[in-house]
């Protein structure tokens, strides 16, 4: 995760355009690029991370969320233009998912966290595992038909939310 928490307002276009490099630029470049070598050999399969921020806005995380739904606009787009090159390409979007990175985004305090994880319909964090078989199942030949799909991993709390 490239980001910090700081309000748009308070957020200076340099802090701006690093978001949009790490986060937006650097998977269109790569994803170009892998779009080309697969084609070139048949077809294949490309899992790009986004977040669930991108999705329902959260004050202090406006140039990240921002460029993660950038992210996804464009995953969306590479994957309609490289359909006819046999190569998938999808998103995952998760949600909270417990790691160190999240932890201290908590001040690893484990009273905020756990009012945290109370809001999402599961009740806890989900965890770099479960993250990693959704990203495997786009990813895999069980996939072979799925191109351009949005897999939200958030526990239920984008429905809860919706």
């Amino acid at each position: 995760m490239y980001g910090s928490f700081r309000m748009l307002a308070d957020t200076d276009i340099a802090e701006w355009q690093a978001n949009f490099r790490v986060n937006a630029d650097a998977a269109f470049a790569a994803t170009m690029a892998a779009i080309k070598l697969m084609a070139a050999k048949g077809g294949g399969s490309i899992v790009n991370i986004a977040t669930i921020a991108a999705l329902r806005s959260t004050p202090g995380l406006g140039a990240y969320a921002a460029s993660k739904a950038a992210l996804i606009s464009m995953s969306q787009t590479a994957s309609l233009e490289a359909a006819v090159s046999n190569v998938r390409v999808n998103i995952v979007i998760p949600g909270v998912i417990d790691t160190e990175s999240m932890r201290g985004s908590f001040g690893n305090d484990p009273q905020i966290a756990a009012y945290a994880a109370a809001q999402i319909p599961m009740g806890r964090f989900g965890t770099p595992d479960e993250l990693a078989n959704g990203v495997l199942f786009l990813a895999s030949d069980e996939a072979s038909y799925i191109t351009g799909h949005s897999l939200i991993i958030d526990g239920g709390k984008f429905v809860k939310l919706g």
